[in-house]
C-alpha cells in the first residue's frame, strides 16, 4: 500500500489477499460468509475487512466507510450499473472485486435460495446519501428508485404483486409477505423492518421519531428466530408481542446496543429518560455497579458489548470474570469469538479492531 495508509496484520491461514488493479479497484479472494467493511481512504483507495474472521485490522482513515453484509460463497463480484445501483454477480474464480464506491455506507443483502445465479439479484443501497434503497426478495427483482422530488416509488420488476408509490419523507415502507427478511430507508436514515406474513408482527415509525404504546409498534420478524428494532432517535420504546425468540435493540442516541434474551422471560428492557438501558434478572451477563450497562451473551457464544455513559467500556469475560477494554470511542461494537480462546472487538462504524 502507498503512504502508510493501509494496515492489515494477523491475517488467518493467508486466506485474504488484498492488491490493487491499475484502474483504482481492489480484488480480495476467497473471503468467507460474514460480515465486511469497506474503508475509504482520502485518495479514493479502499480496504475490505472482514470483521468476524480478520484479527485486527486498522485504518488511518477517519471519514466515511463503506458496509457490506451476508456475502454468500466467495464468487461475487461488485459492479456499477448503468443507473448507478450496483449487483453481485459470479466471476466462477472465487473472486470480489469492489468498483469505485460514492462516499456514503452501503449494505449488501443476498438472500439466495439456491436456484441458478442467473435467477437472483444483488441489490446495494447508499444508507447515507438515500440514494438507493435494497432488497433481495425471493426473485430479487425488487428496487425501490428515487424520483427526484423527496419521493420514492417501489415495483415488482417481475409480475407487479408489490408495488408502493408515492410514499413521502420518513414514511418509505418496503413490504413483502413472502419471506420475512425486509429493509426499508427513512428519508433521516432510520431503517424499519417489517414482516406482514402473519399479521402480528409490525413495526411502524412516527413523524416525530418517537413511538406510541397501543400495540402497534412491535419487533418485526426476521424468519431466522432473531428480531431487530434499529436507527431510532431517542426516546421510550415498548416490546409488544415477544414470543421465544432472540431480540436486539439500538438506540444511536448515543451509539447504545443491547441483546435481550427472551427466550424464557429472564431479561427485560427498561429504557431510561436519558437513553439509557437497563437489563434485569440476567442469567448470563454481568451488571456494572451502577446497573446500567451489560454484556450480555448471545446463544452461538458470541457477545455484544454496550458502552458506558462516560465513554468507557468493560468487557466482562463471563468465563473467568476478567475485565478489559476501556476508552473506545463512541459507536457500536460487535465481540466476535474466533474459536481459539481470543476475541476481537469490532466497531460497525470506524472499522477499527481490538484485542
Amino acid at each position: 500500500m502507498y503512504g502508510g495508509l493501509y494496515v492489515l496484520s494477523d491475517l488467518q491461514d493467508g486466506r485474504y489477499i488484498l492488491s490493487e488493479t491499475y484502474d483504482g479497484r481492489y480484488i480480495l479472494s476467497d473471503l468467507c460468509d460474514g460480515r465486511y467493511v469497506v474503508s475509504d481512504m482520502h485518495d479514493g483507495r479502499k480496504i475490505l475487512s472482514d470483521l468476524y474472521d480478520i484479527r485486527c485490522i486498522r485504518s488511518g482513515l477517519h471519514d466515511r466507510k463503506f458496509i457490506f453484509s451476508n456475502l454468500h460463497d466467495g464468487k461475487y463480484v461488485l459492479s456499477d450499473l448503468y443507473d448507478g445501483l450496483y449487483v453481485f454477480s459470479d466471476l466462477y474464480d472465487g473472486l470480489y472485486v469492489f468498483s469505485d464506491l460514492h462516499y456514503g455506507r452501503y449494505v449488501l443483502i443476498d438472500m439466495y435460495d439456491g436456484r441458478d445465479m442467473y435467477d437472483r439479484r444483488f441489490i446495494l443501497s447508499d444508507l447515507y446519501d438515500r440514494w438507493y434503497i435494497l432488497n433481495d426478495l425471493h426473485d430479487g427483482r425488487y428496487i425501490l428508485r428515487d424520483q427526484h422530488d423527496g419521493r420514492y416509488v417501489l415495483n415488482d420488476l417481475n409480475d407487479g404483486r408489490y408495488v408502493l408509490s408515492d410514499l413521502y419523507d420518513e414514511r418509505y415502507v418496503l413490504i413483502d409477505l413472502h419471506y420475512g427478511r425486509y429493509i426499508s430507508e427513512l428519508y433521516y436514515g432510520r431503517h424499519i423492518l417489517n414482516d406482514l406474513h402473519d399479521g402480528r408482527n409490525i413495526l411502524r415509525d412516527l413523524y416525530d421519531g418517537r413511538h406510541r404504546y397501543d400495540g402497534k409498534n412491535v419487533l418485526s420478524d426476521l424468519c431466522d428466530g432473531r428480531y431487530i428494532l434499529s436507527d431510532l432517535y431517542d426516546g421510550r420504546y415498548i416490546l409488544i408481542d415477544l414470543q421465544y425468540e432472540l431480540y436486539v435493540v439500538s438506540d444511536l442516541y448515543e451509539g447504545r446496543c443491547v441483546l435481550i434474551d427472551l427466550h424464557d422471560g429472564r431479561y427485560a428492557l427498561s429504557d431510561l429518560y436519558d437513553g439509557r438501558y437497563i437489563l434485569s434478572d440476567l442469567y448470563y451477563g454481568r451488571d456494572l455497579y451502577d446497573g446500567r450497562y451489560v454484556l450480555s451473551d448471545l446463544y452461538d457464544g458470541r457477545y455484544i458489548l454496550s458502552d458506558m455513559y462516560d465513554g468507557g467500556y468493560i468487557l466482562s469475560d463471563l468465563y473467568d470474570g476478567r475485565y478489559i477494554l476501556s476508552d473506545l470511542y463512541d459507536g457500536r461494537y460487535i465481540l466476535n469469538d474466533l474459536h481459539d480462546g481470543r476475541y476481537i472487538l469490532s466497531d460497525l462504524y470506524d472499522g477499527q479492531c481490538t484485542f
